[in-house]
């Protein structure tokens, strides 16, 4: 899940340079560029995209509390390919994210996803020596997956684990 400048600017209720400061300091860079409309000219101008689940950890517990979560969500695109949350080494992002989770809720259903997971994982056949040596990457990195982190962040209905893990693990796991 993508977001601009422009997105987090509206959802905090901060001015422009304030995300621009914010991603800086936290080392957030953009993630891709996206085509944008550009009502001057006919070629679409390239708008930077960055990572929802990066920029969320940089949101004040003022602007937490004020909804822009749920607003940075809605403003929110998802990248096609959805199911790759960018592989083992996007790890350190998903870590940052888990370690970030500002309440009890967001907690337990981290948790409770947590556990879907490994249960989907051992159920199903890919449940290999190359799949197991990665698992602990590969459940954190399940929070990066745009409907367990709507999920986890927003109490979005819970995403079909049972259905989903393997799909996301063949996408994430470079061993498999």
């Amino acid at each position: 899940m993508f977001i601009s400048i422009d997105d987090y600017e509206n959802a905090a209720g901060v001015c422009r340079i304030t995300p621009t400061r914010r991603f800086k300091r936290g080392g957030i860079t953009p993630s891709h560029l996206a085509p944008t409309p550009s009502p001057k000219s006919i070629a679409p101008a390239y708008r930077r995209r960055y990572l929802l689940a990066e920029a969320v950890t940089t949101l004040a517990p003022s602007e937490v509390a004020a909804g822009a979560i749920e607003k940075l969500f809605a403003a929110a695109t998802i990248a096609p390919d959805s199911m790759y949350a960018g592989g083992i080494e996007a790890t350190p992002t998903a870590r940052r994210l888990i370690d970030w989770l500002p309440d009890e809720a967001m907690q337990d259903r981290w948790a409770q996803v947590q556990s879907a997971f490994f249960v989907a994982v051992a159920n199903s056949k890919l449940c290999v020596p190359a799949v197991v040596g990665n698992l602990n990457e590969l459940k954190d990195l399940a929070i990066l997956q745009p409907h367990v982190l709507a999920h986890v962040i927003c109490n979005a209905p819970r995403p079909a684990m049972l259905a989903m893990s393997p799909a996301f693990i063949i996408a994430n796991n470079e061993e498999s």
